[in-house]
């Protein structure tokens, strides 16, 4: 509760990208503190999310391509948004770059955006071409603190990166 007695709504977070099994894997994720492998539904869903001292509720979009489409509309209405890019194949890349220039260029998405990028090696670092390609560095230096990238790796094995992620977004929310 807050001061005023009032009890205050958890942030709403639209997590965005092509891979829906990754963004419902980073989900479960985040929900239970340690790797647990999500799947994509054809129908979005919502899931609330206590991280460190924050909630937050975290919209995960339709695995279905026109669901996807129609929710891209509303990305507008969240508190933040969370890009996961894929760059598991060519084809995969390209959707992924074409998806987050949109969500970088359109003026009506004015609140923080977190983009977490999948780690190139075994370093943790994020593979400096790709970064390149993208133009994130660009895009992050333009954005004036609003958006942030961050590498990160989520596997049984390793899972790691997307915490300070996301501690950089819930410091905004």
């Amino acid at each position: 509760m807050n001061s005023s007695g009032i009890t205050s709504k958890p942030a709403n977070v639209a997590l965005w990208g092509p891979d829906v099994f990754e963004i419902t894997t980073l989900v479960q994720t985040l929900k239970i503190g340690k790797y647990a492998q999500g799947t994509a539904s054809i129908h979005p869903f919502n899931e609330e999310i206590t991280f460190g001292e924050k909630t937050f509720v975290a919209a995960v979009p339709s695995g279905n391509e026109g669901a996807r489409r129609s929710h891209r509309q509303s990305l507008a209405d969240y508190d933040s948004i969370v890009y996961v890019l894929d760059a598991t194949d060519n084809d995969s890349l390209s959707t992924s770059k074409e998806e987050l220039n949109g969500v970088l260029t359109d003026e009506a998405l004015t609140k923080p955006i977190l983009i977490l990028v999948p780690k190139a090696d075994a370093s943790g670092v994020a593979n400096e071409s790709l970064l390149q390609e993208l133009g994130l560095k660009q895009a992050v230096a333009k954005a004036d603190g609003r958006v942030a990238v961050f590498a990160y790796s989520l596997s049984p094995e390793k899972s790691k990166g997307f915490e300070e992620g996301f501690r950089w977004l819930l410091q905004y929310l």
